[in-house]
């Protein structure tokens, strides 16, 4: 018989888990038991810069883990985390919270761009940090202007204007405006009357102001833009003038006086009687002269007349129902005197072959009961009862002058101006208590004999007609 001597009594023991603790092998003290999780990672092929990970239950992979990898999760914190990223130069006291908020770089940092505002744009900048700036755009006027002249401006530069894109101009009286301040090629601008009352000039290349901001302002036929109340203009600097290139209200009725004088073939026909007549003088025929004009005759009787007027039966329009502008480019190539005289209104009147009943009109009345007054006379008839002012006018044989009346919204004033040359324009003067409401009148320019026998001329190079009517 042969004894065999254990250890720690291991055959002695009574049960498995007695033997392996005799062999120092108890479960989940000294050695661990069989896992499938600790199987799954024991069969993976392990390596440098590898992580475990779980795929699934009882399934393991590997997965790579840099070194730029571990340096950042070993960070305590974001703050040395956004270090490790090299973020610092965003502040974490203000995050990209806000919308339009950007994420541009230097060269070697991340830097924060914050949103712009309306209108901007995003711009490359090589200066700044971050390679990229919000600005606004060029030519890119936002906003309005507000201003109030009292008298007429040169060279207008009123606050604001050098960015608004809308200049809102209320003026307390009727006046012009020869120039803006310069802009950049390209800028756009609103013009806008917003007064109800006044009347604004803007005359073409005007040499009050300085080059550069003068407006170049051909309307249809006429030497300057007339802004009335409520009305706009659309400019655009062109790097050299303003330009007017739109308008918000065209001219009623307009005729250059070009054509065949003897049909109504314009937008204002002719109309004459008891022996006045019309004939048509084309360029060369006259200087400073465009297309023509028409010889309105008195002829020879004592009491003949002609006149280019708004239309055949001549009494157009109902006045104070809204504001109104007579325009007119007239000559007179022969003055009135003590032997052959002769009158010319030029504007609002209701009757051309006799004297006025109601009219807002330029008025030339010399050599009658042997005066000789040389001026345009700035005129009103109501109910036949006249009233006339001089002006600096000076009515000279043969040279053209603009003659203008504006009369306001209710018409309880009328106010008149002059332009011999088209770039410079004179406002007159005013007139209150005019013709009552609905005194049907007509615009035009007239010529009426008052005495003599000698044919008397009145020469019409265009004649044009505003009228805003309100309707209820």
């Amino acid at each position: 018989m042969v004894q065999v001597q254990c250890p720690g009594g291991l055959v002695e023991g009574d049960d498995v888990a007695a033997q392996r603790a005799a062999l120092g092998l108890a479960l989940g003290v000294d050695v661990l038991p069989y896992a499938a999780n600790l199987a799954a990672a024991a069969a993976l092929a392990t390596a440098a810069d590898r992580l475990t990970y779980w795929t699934g239950a009882s399934s393991a992979a590997l997965a790579v883990l840099t070194a730029a990898g571990r340096a950042l999760i070993d960070d305590a914190d974001a703050a040395a985390q956004r270090a490790t990223l090299g973020l610092t130069t965003i502040d974490p006291l203000s995050p990209m919270t806000t919308k339009g908020d950007l994420i541009t770089r230097s060269a070697t940092v991340a830097v924060r761009l914050g949103v712009g505002t309306d209108g901007q744009v995003l711009t490359a900048d090589a200066s700044i940090v971050g390679g990229l700036k919000w600005a606004t755009p060029a030519n890119a006027r936002t906003g309005a202007a507000s201003a109030a002249p009292a008298t007429s401006q040169n060279d207008y530069n009123p606050s604001g204007l050098g960015t608004a894109a809308v200049l809102e101009v209320n003026p307390s009286a009727s006046l012009q405006i020869t120039g803006l301040q310069a802009g950049s090629a390209g800028d756009r601008l609103t013009l806008v009357n917003s007064s109800t009352d006044y009347l604004l000039v803007l005359p073409h290349e005007s040499g009050s102001s300085s080059a550069s901001n003068r407006i170049a302002s051909p309307q249809v036929g006429a030497a300057a833009s007339f802004v009335l109340p409520g009305d706009c203009l659309q400019l655009v600097y062109s790097g050299s003038r303003w330009r007017v290139v739109a308008r918000s209200q065209p001219w009623l009725a307009w005729d250059d006086c070009f054509g065949d004088p003897n049909s109504a073939n314009g937008e204002i026909p002719f109309n004459s009687s008891n022996g006045g007549g019309f004939s048509t003088i084309d360029p060369p025929g006259l200087a400073d002269v465009a297309v023509g004009v028409v010889d309105c005759q008195t002829g020879t009787n004592s009491n003949g007349f002609a006149a280019v007027v708004a239309n055949s039966g001549f009494r157009a329009f109902e006045n104070k129902h809204g504001c109104a502008l007579a325009l007119a480019r007239v000559a007179v190539p022969t003055l009135s005197d003590g032997t052959e005289t002769f009158q010319v209104y030029s504007g609002f009147v209701n009757v051309i072959g006799s004297d006025a009943e109601d009219a807002l009109a330029w008025l030339y009345r010399a050599g009658s009961g042997g005066t000789n007054d040389v001026h345009w006379r700035y005129s009103k008839c109501v109910g036949g009862s006249e009233t006339a002012t001089a002006s600096a006018l000076t009515v000279s044989a043969g040279d053209f002058v603009w003659l203008g009346v504006f009369a306001n919204a209710d018409w309880t004033r009328a106010d008149y101006f002059y332009s011999a040359d088209g770039a410079t324009w004179t406002f007159a003067g005013s007139l209150t208590s005019l013709p009552a409401a609905d005194s049907r009148m007509s615009v035009g320019a007239t010529i009426r004999k008052l005495a003599g026998t000698t044919s008397r001329s009145l020469y019409a190079d265009c004649v044009g007609l505003r009228y805003d009517a309100a309707r209820g």
